[in-house]
């Protein structure tokens, strides 16, 4: 077992303990509809969702880091991370409408500066347009650059040097020192 799987699922009757001895990639996805899934100190890279249905998440003071910009991610269920990492260009996450993700330890979304007409920002959405998600950076510790925001509340006030306001934010303060960026001089 060389720390990669392609999938973790704890299922409704599961009512053991997993506890995490390593770091662990999954190119799929992380379903915990029961029993507890125990990160201690440890990363969790996903390529697919993550789905908190009827099970725990003990974060420990892991690192769960979301990576395969080939496919959108979904995080869905009211969830506590420890750190949090996307630095993936043009990676997109959207979190379930109503939720509240709270982040204990560091929050770093990164994205990458735009080549030509392309964006390379990480984008961030909730799973209905229009209805908000709830972003909680509980312990002030977060990094977000060039970021795309859409339909996120913010608990606390956030400001993000280079990014894109889609909308329906609260409490994103993003590129609040406009540079000139994209505009003509004539």
């Amino acid at each position: 077992f060389a720390g990669a799987i392609a999938g973790l699922t704890l299922d409704a009757g599961y009512a053991g303990t997993v506890s995490l001895a390593r770091d662990l990639t999954l190119t799929g996805d992380v379903i915990l509809a029961g029993g507890t899934l125990s990160a201690g100190s440890q990363t969790l890279t996903i390529g697919g969702n993550w789905t908190l249905a009827g099970g725990t998440f003990e974060a420990g003071t892991s690192t769960v880091v979301f990576n395969d910009a080939s496919k959108p991610s979904t995080i869905l269920g009211h969830n506590t991370f420890y750190n949090f990492t996307v630095t993936t260009p043009d990676k997109e996450l959207s979190f379930e409408a109503g939720s509240t993700q709270t982040f204990r330890g560091h929050l770093r979304l990164v994205g990458a500066p735009d080549a030509g007409p392309e964006e390379y920002y990480v984008k961030v959405r909730s799973t209905i347009p229009g209805a908000p998600w709830y972003l909680d950076v509980s312990s002030g510790d977060y990094f977000l650059e060039r970021v795309n925001f859409q339909d996120t509340h913010a608990l606390q006030p956030l400001t993000i040097p280079i990014g894109v306001d889609a909308g329906n934010n609260v409490n994103l303060e993003i590129d609040p020192n406009w540079d000139g960026g994209g505009a003509t001089n004539n």
